[in-house]
């Protein structure tokens, strides 16, 4: 479109107005109802221009409405000239209040945009008030357009598509007329004014022109124009007094509108105001305004819905969209009618078209027609064989041009043809007039068949350059051949079309049988599926019902049986679905259904099956009968009715919440019968009928088959009621054969036998307790051996009763008699004694047997003493009770654990294996038996084995002790059925004996794994009694293994015949079988496999035992290096070679070094470095490439290189031999000490505290990155310990007592203090309770060692007179009693751990005694007290400590000691006094012994045997 009306005044206007007004907009205020202070835009379509607007409106809209509403309501009016375009802008973004616009505009927006409509202006023409107008089609008066039709040669000009009285009109009433203005004239002209439309046509620039009614007229008589100039086309007479020529319809006047944001009372007001204008009014204000705008008044709204029926006739409104088109969419108002397309954008515009003018030229292009042709041509095709070349030539017929739904052509199978397509149009006028471009052209021979594309060759016809589209192919197939032909991917207008096809015409010629002619004219061989009987005939398709599978053949088979063949020219037949057959026949074209009973469940069957029993089939035709619901079956095969599915044997019927039907297996304690009825109880089970009508059943586990015979449901033996027949009626008792009989007189007797019986067996124990133990032979000993082991065993045997075993013969009386070991106690009619014995007081009275028995007991001893007038012994009854507690203690244990032997039941729940009807867990009777379980186990097993743990742990110190054989006799029954040395072995047969007990009551539901368990727990008893063979006669240990194996075979052979009662038990104990044999392979597999893997470690990967050697000599180190083992020891786990302890021989001495050893660690001495052995180790690591430490001992270095030679010269020849012998030669020596030379020495300095020593020592662990212990604490000092140990302060002497010191704490849990000054040893002695007095070569010339035993010795003689000895035992006693015995010289340990000390002789004493030691501390003055102090020492018996052997050695040593200190802390020191002359050892818990042995003669305490220590001089208790 070219030019437009300049809006940069209308611009300008708008923002002068906006910036120069003083109040806001109303809109943009936020206000709501009326609004105040503010101002109202009113936007108006200005045709006539900006100026013109304001000119004739703006006195209305601005001026006017100001003048009403701007006193009363504060309101300023703003009238905005708009073009259409912001007509449509500024409405669509509310950015107006009101619009004044032309009809066809307004409705538009009111449509659009939901405008109100608020008055319609009433116009002022020639002195009418008019309230319409309409349009005229004028031309000029001289020119040849006269009528419409003319029009279609005209140049016509209009003002825009937007324009209602000066377009739309005339378009909508031309196109009635059947001419469209947009595209039936050559040009169409908007000028965008109407004025200028009337100067264009009166200056013949344009034909033709569009303008509204009264516009001429005005223009006459502004004298600007004369009617005289024009003429005016299609004029419409007037009916009333309209005073203008039309040639529309009319339409109504212009409306102004309200857009929705506006208040309604600002709408009305608005409204009102206008309406109150009048041209004629007396009121300037009233008048004025319409003179101005020339109108006469405004009047109510106009119906104004006619013109959208006009804008839609003309195409420019879309009722969908709800949208009309713009002034500006020119392009889009242009509709070609058919045949024709419309040119593109740049080809409608015409190019000559003068500025602010819009100009379309021919804007609509014809399409040729035909557009396309289509036709189909012959090319060459090379026959073969016999076809008749002459016929086909002939009878060849195509169409030159084809047409929808016409034989395009007559062909023969086999020619070659061409399909052309041919574009009339071509692409380049395709382009030039908008038409559609081809971008392909596809064929289809077939309806449903493939695409095929055509290739694309550029021709020229008839001077026109267009395209042809072609595609070769052959003819195919015979008949009428639908082709259909698709253009851009749609149907072309004139597909599809029909191409006729016939088979090539064949000359004569004779065939063999199976072959034909081809059209080649050769005897070709008859494909599968078609047979030929020769000559003439051709390949005939096999019938339906035979097939042909090979080629060359002259006939054809028929379907074998079970197969079948619908369809002609078959090379197989197919087999018959499931569900059908043949029924035994040969060619079936179609195979039979099934009848009902029926089923072919395969395919290719040659007839139909009966169902199976338990299936059924209703319907014909069945691949599958079916099943019959709720796992029902049938009594016979080929059911055909539901209703004949019915329970087989070994089912029965259950119904579920819905009262469906099923059928479930029967389950264990039924028996079930085939049909629908309620089945009957197994023997030795009881049914409880849960739900009747559901058959719903709760099947218990009776106690055996007698009480719950079989029969109908819930039934049970005579006399028996409740669940599982567990208890017999009231007042009556269970008799033999699972029945209850009423009680009678005498049945009460069984208890009075039991009551005598109890008295009797309470008096043979009182006279077995009266049998003194020193004169019972050997052989009654091994009797009462026998017997007790025979009854243990006969409780066990007794426990076996319950397992599932069909006992049978003799087996069924003797475990009845067995019963009374188990405390069955229903042999004694308690149902006879009390009217209710149920399981409460029955388990009651089993807890209560024994103790009724041990009161029986009491009474029975307490009798037989009192007529004797003996003494009644409390701790032989005490054994007596033990002994037969030991006896009975599995029936015992047993019998309190049996509310926890619960058995499952086939209905799931958890019944007591001997009280069937108490369920487990979920009962209040259950719960008392719990309790009542409870007490039986503190009652026996529990106390049982806690006295016999505790005695045989405490045994071995009540031995030891005289008061001790007191209490050793009390659990007598615990120790003397075995040897002393086996003391042990009755806690292992109470542990035995436990298991046993456990394994009924864990295992109740696994009883073959039971029997397992059981022959497991007594084969290892077995297998632990012959290791420790713990009888105290020969025989009873042979007896014991002899009868615990032959339950150990009884329950081997038992396990296998066990009555599996169900599948899941056999399943069970063959999984317990399975993962028994499975471990056991394991266990060897495992075994093999850990033995190859450490071979095969310790071959590939060989780990050095000894993380460090410890080299020395051993007179100058050798306590040292068993200390400095001792810390390594402590503080890590890698192992330490010491000679004393690891070295067996001195030929692998260096072999261990040379490949055992991680670290070689001398401890450099100066004398180590001289000894053949000690400089072989040093050679050999160092040749072998050992890493060597040194450790420097109080500053010893090795010796220089430059000595070997003197060292070596030294050595006898035996002496070097050995390390020739290792090959060891003098120049490795020499390297050896050259090496040593350049090794860091770590300093270790032997005089200091241990816990300096002992961080001296883990620099050797950091070095030799030993592994370190975690949580190992450090060595400290300590001013303060019970225990002092008095050594020499030589070296050796140090690290020895060291060694005592660090051996002794981490044995007796004390802190053990080695003074080595006298300072130190004041300190101590205020604490120190024990000294030892550790003796060494040169000790009793070290001034530091007599100064410390003389401020021992001092502490004793200051403060404490010597006892006073006594004629009498009362004094002696006196004495004893108060000497003091808190100093630590009184409780003194004589240790001697050098070999080579020397005893002191009398004339030591002597010098001793002159001299002192000739030192400044310890001149003569301190002679006689120091003589004193050795002689007191010496009186001393000494233990031995040797430092330098082995470890196990030094342990027992050690241990000796321990024993020693541990008896001097704990006051128990044989102290040695002297009583009327004679030296007496006393022990000091014997104290208040003697005196009461003195004091009352008569009394006597059984002393315990003594023997003198021929160490020590001691006298200790065993």
């Amino acid at each position: 479109m070219h030019g437009r009306v300049p809006t940069w005044l209308h611009v300008f206007l708008v923002l002068a107005d906006i910036f120069t007004a003083a109040k806001p907009l109303c809109r943009d205020s936020g206000q709501s109802g009326q609004w105040q202070d503010c101002r109202i835009q009113i936007g108006g379509l200005a045709i006539q221009g900006a100026e013109a607007f304001h000119r004739s409106l703006g006195p209305t809209f601005q001026d006017y409405l100001t003048q009403v509403y701007n006193g009363s309501n504060g309101l300023e009016f703003e009238a905005l000239p708009l073009n259409f375009d912001e007509n449509f802008a500024l409405v669509g973004a509310g950015n107006v209040d009101f619009i004044y616009s032309n009809p066809a505009a307004y409705m538009c927006m009111a449509v659009e945009f939901e405008v109100q409509t608020v008055a319609s202006l009433v116009n002022f023409r020639k002195g009418y008030a008019l309230s319409k107008f309409a349009g005229v089609i004028f031309a000029r008066a001289n020119s040849t357009f006269q009528t419409v039709e003319d029009l279609r040669r005209a140049r016509v000009e209009a003002v825009s598509i937007s324009g209602l009285g000066a377009m739309q009109l005339q378009q909508a009433e031309l196109l009635a007329q059947g001419l469209d203005i947009m595209t039936d004239v050559p040009r169409l002209t908007f000028a965008f004014n109407q004025n200028k439309i009337v100067q264009d046509v009166q200056s013949g620039v344009a034909d033709v022109g569009f303008v509204r009614t009264d516009l001429i007229d005005r223009l006459v008589e502004r004298n600007q124009t004369s009617w005289a100039h024009f003429r005016v086309i299609g004029e419409i007479p007037n009916a009333d007094t309209f005073p203008f020529s039309r040639s529309t319809a009319f339409t109504p006047e212009w409306p102004i509108g309200a857009l929705s944001h506006v208040p309604d009372a600002i709408r009305e007001m608005v409204g009102s105001a206008l309406m109150s204008l009048d041209r004629a009014s007396a009121d300037p204000l009233l008048s004025e305004p319409a003179i101005q705008g020339n109108f006469a008044s405004w009047t109510t709204p106009s119906n104004y819905l006619g013109l959208l029926d006009v804008l839609q006739k003309v195409r420019y409104f879309d009722p969908v969209q709800r949208r009309c088109l713009r002034s500006s969419d020119e392009y889009d108002a242009i509709f070609c009618p058919e045949g024709y397309v419309k040119r593109s954008a740049e080809q409608v515009f015409c190019s000559d078209c003068p500025d602010t003018y819009s100009c379309l030229c021919s804007p609509c292009a014809k399409l040729r027609d035909p557009e396309f042709v289509l036709k189909v041509e012959l090319l060459s095709t090379s026959w073969k064989g016999n076809v008749d070349l002459e016929q086909v030539a002939n009878s060849t017929v195509l169409a030159n041009s084809c047409e929808r739904m016409t034989v395009c052509g007559h062909v023969f199978s086999g020619q070659k043809l061409r399909w052309v397509l041919l574009d009339q149009i071509g692409a380049t006028q395709r382009r030039a007039i908008n038409a559609p471009l081809l971008d392909s052209v596809n064929f289809r021979m077939t309806i449903d068949g493939p695409t095929r594309n055509t290739t694309v060759q550029n021709v020229t016809v008839s001077d026109l350059d267009t395209q042809m589209f072609y595609l070769d192919f052959e003819a195919q197939d015979n008949g009428a051949q639908v082709i259909q032909v698709d253009i851009n991917g749609l149907p072309a207008i004139m597909s599809p079309v029909v191409l006729k096809v016939e088979p090539a015409p064949l000359r004569d010629l004779l065939c063999p049988p199976g072959y034909a002619a081809n059209e080649e004219g050769l005897c070709m061989i008859c494909p599968a599926g078609t047979a030929s009987l020769g000559g003439l005939a051709p390949c005939r398709p096999c019938d339906p019902g035979t097939k042909q599978p090979l080629e060359g053949q002259a006939n054809c088979e028929s379907c074998p049986v079970g197969e079948y063949q619908a369809e002609s020219a078959a090379a197989a037949c197919i087999p018959c679905e499931p569900g059908s057959s043949s029924r035994g026949k040969t060619g079936s074209r179609a195979c039979s259904p099934c009848e009902p009973g029926q089923e072919a469940p395969e395919s290719g069957m040659e007839r139909c099956t009966a169902c199976r029993r338990g299936y059924y089939s209703e319907q014909e035709g069945a691949a599958h009968c079916l099943q019959c619901q709720g796992g029902k079956g049938t009594s016979e095969q080929g059911t055909t009715d539901p209703s004949l599915c019915i329970c087989l044997e070994g089912e029965r019927l259950l119904r579920d919440s819905n009262m469906s039907e099923h059928c479930v297996s029967c389950g264990i304690g039924l028996s079930c019968t085939a049909g629908n009825g309620d089945p009957e109880q197994l023997a030795g089970f009881w049914v409880d009928v849960v739900d009747a009508e559901r058959k719903v059943l709760s099947v218990f586990r009776c106690r055996n088959v007698l009480e719950c015979p079989a029969g109908p449901l819930g039934g049970c033996a005579s006399g028996r009621e409740g669940r599982a027949c567990n208890n017999c009626e009231s007042w009556y008792q269970p008799s033999n054969d699972g029945t209850c009989d009423p009680c009678e007189g005498v049945d009460a007797l069984p208890v009075l036998w039991v009551i005598l019986g109890v008295l009797l067996l309470s008096f043979l124990t009182w006279a077995f307790a009266q049998t003194s133990l020193a004169r019972q032979r050997l052989g009654q000993v091994t009797v009462f051996l026998t017997a007790g082991q025979v009854i243990v065993l006969m409780q066990l045997m007794a426990a076996l009763k319950s397992l599932e075993f069909q006992w049978a013969g003799p087996a069924v009386p003797v475990l009845q008699a067995l019963s009374l070991l188990a405390f069955d106690l229903d042999f004694m009619n308690l149902g006879c004694v009390v009217a209710n014995d149920g399981p409460t007081l029955s388990f009651f009275s089993q807890l209560m047997a024994y103790p009724v028995f041990s009161v029986c007991m009491l009474l029975v001893w307490w009798c037989m003493t009192k007529c004797q007038r003996g003494i009644f012994k409390g701790s032989e009854l005490l054994n007596i009770n033990g002994l037969v507690l030991m006896t009975l203690y599995v029936t015992l244990t047993i019998v309190s654990l049996l509310p926890w032997q619960c058995v499952r039941n086939p209905n799931g729940t958890l019944t007591m294996q001997t009280q069937p009807g108490v369920v487990c867990f979920d009962s209040d009777e259950h719960t008392g038996l719990l309790a009542l379980s409870a007490l039986g186990m503190i009652m026996y097993p529990i106390p049982m084995l806690a006295v016999s743990i505790q005695a045989t742990v405490m045994y071995p110190s009540y031995v030891a002790s005289g008061q001790g054989l007191v209490v050793v006799n009390r659990y007598r029954f615990i120790f003397e059925r075995f040897r002393a040395s086996r003391y042990f072995f009755g806690v292992l047969y109470l542990v035995r004996n436990t298991l046993l007990s456990l394994i009924p009551v864990v295992l109740a539901n696994f009883p073959s794994v039971q029997v397992a368990m059981l022959a497991c727990v007594m084969l290892m008893g077995v297998i632990i009694q012959m290791r420790a063979w713990p009888w105290r006669t020969q025989v009873a240990n042979l007896t014991d293994m002899v009868f615990s194996s032959g339950v150990v075979l009884f329950l081997v052979i038992a396990g296998p015949i066990l009555d599996f009662e169900t599948e899941a038990d056999e399943k069970s104990y063959a999984m317990f079988l399975s993962w028994s044999f499975c471990l056991l392979l394991l266990t060897f597999c495992l075994a093999f496999f850990i033995v190859a893997v450490i071979y095969l470690q310790r071959r590939f990967n060989p780990v050095k035992p000894y993380k460090v050697f410890l080299t020395h000599q051993k007179g100058a180190a050798g306590s040292l290096a068993r200390f400095i083992k001792s810390i390594l020891n402590k503080h890590s786990s890698d192992g330490v070679f010491l000679d004393s302890d690891e070295l067996q021989d001195l030929d692998s001495l260096f072999e261990c070094v040379r490949s055992q050893v991680g670290y070689l660690v001398p401890l450099v001495t100066p004398a180590m470095m001289t000894r053949p052995w000690c400089v072989g180790e040093l050679a050999t690591a160092f040749l072998n490439n050992v890493p060597i430490l040194p450790i420097s001992c109080s500053g010893a270095s090795p010796i220089s290189p430059g000595r070997v030679p003197a060292i070596l010269n030294s050595w006898s020849t035996d002496e070097f031999q050995p390390l020739l012998a290792a090959g060891i030669d003098e120049r490795g020596i020499e390297a050896t000490f050259e090496h040593l030379a350049t090794l860091k020495a770590i300093p270790y300095d032997r005089s200091s505290e241990l816990e300096h020593q002992e961080s001296s020592i883990l620099r050797i662990i950091s070095h030799c990155e030993m592994k370190r212990r975690p949580f190992v604490d450090y060595s400290s000092k300590s001013t303060r310990a019970r225990v002092l140990i008095l050594s020499h302060t030589e070296h050796e002497a140090i690290s020895t007592s060291m060694i005592l010191q660090m051996q002794l704490q981490q044995q007796l849990q004390e802190n053990v203090l080695v003074p080595r000054s006298t300072g130190q040893m004041h300190q101590a002695l205020n604490k120190a309770e024990t000294l030892i007095i550790l003796l060494h070569t040169g000790i009793l010339y070290d001034p530091t060692f007599a100064g410390m035993v003389l401020a021992a010795y001092a502490q004793e003689t200051e403060d404490h007179s010597d006892l006073a000895t006594s004629s009498t035992g009362l004094a002696m006693v006196k004495s004893l009693s108060n000497a003091s015995d808190s100093y630590a010289w009184q409780k003194m340990v004589i240790v001697s751990a050098d070999p080579n000390f020397t005893f002191p002789s009398s004339e030591f004493y002597t010098s001793l005694a002159a001299q002192g030691l000739s030192t400044d501390d310890m001149g003569p003055e301190c002679g006689p007290k120091l003589c004193e102090a050795y002689r007191s020492i010496f009186k001393k018996i000494s233990l031995p400590f040797s430092p330098c052997a082995s470890e196990s050695l030094i342990s027992h040593q050690v241990k000796e000691i321990g024993k020693r200190l541990s008896s001097l802390l704990e006051g128990n020191v044989t102290r040695t006094n002297t009583v009327n002359g004679r030296r007496i050892s006393t022990h000091s818990n014997e104290l208040q012994a003697m005196k009461l042995a003195f004091r009352s003669p008569e009394s006597s305490m059984p002393a315990s045997p003594r023997q003198q220590d021929e160490e020590t001089g001691y006298i200790d208790h065993d």
